[in-house]
């Protein structure tokens, strides 16, 4: 059986699962107010404990395909990975993917030791704390809080 045709797989019991515990709690909510007028708490308490017994059950079990899954995954990438390093590119070079990924990087080489992305002059970007310097006016602190009139003492 190929990869693909056991993820599908996979993925059916996933969702198979994912139903099934969809659907208990389903079933809980629907009979519990029947079993509540009807039941003693003794049965409520073994019908909660039977229903949740078996959800907690799927969901075990869909823990373990969910981990089968992304083991499977990532088999499976690594594979294409390592099929598409051992082909042989449009010019006839190997690359690996890491140097596929940094070939964005040399272009950005060529723009920075050009001449005219360098700015002819530098910007003062502080220049607005230089336009609110001025001294307090009268009867306000540095703060700006009005200072008591100190002649009526």
């Amino acid at each position: 059986m190929d990869s693909q045709r056991a993820l599908e797989l996979l993925y059916d019991q996933s969702r198979s699962l994912e139903k099934a515990v969809d659907d208990i709690d389903y079933e809980i909510k629907n009979c519990l107010p029947r079993l509540e007028a009807d039941s003693s708490p003794n049965r409520i308490s073994s019908f909660l404990q039977d229903r949740y017994g078996i959800q907690r059950d799927h969901m075990y079990q869909l823990g373990k395909v969910e981990a089968q899954i992304e083991d499977l995954e990532r088999r499976v990438q690594g594979r294409e990975e390592s099929e598409r390093m051992q082909s042989p590119s449009s010019n006839g070079e190997r690359r690996s993917p890491a140097e596929n990924q940094l070939d964005w990087l040399s272009k950005v080489g060529t723009l920075v030791h050009r001449s005219d992305a360098v700015p002819e002059r530098a910007e003062n970007h502080l220049d607005w704390l230089d336009t609110g310097r001025h001294e307090p006016a009268d009867g306000v602190d540095d703060c700006g809080r009005d200072e008591p009139d100190r002649n009526q003492r």
